[in-house]
């Protein structure tokens, strides 16, 4: 394979992803700010981060 691809498709990976965590960011934060939840029910890395909306 050609590098120009390999960097193609990692860069086309990295974009991706990027723009999948942001959405999945934003897809928490309206789920926590519609459902309150209590701190034992959230997943270990939210459960660290102090919530806005408590």
């Amino acid at each position: 394979m050609d590098s120009w691809l390999i960097s193609l498709i990692m860069t086309v990976v990295a974009i991706s992803s990027n723009v999948y965590s942001v959405f999945h960011n934003y897809q928490v934060n309206m789920i926590l700010h519609l459902f309150p939840t209590p701190y034992a029910l959230l997943p270990a890395p939210y459960s660290l981060l102090p919530t806005p909306y408590s």
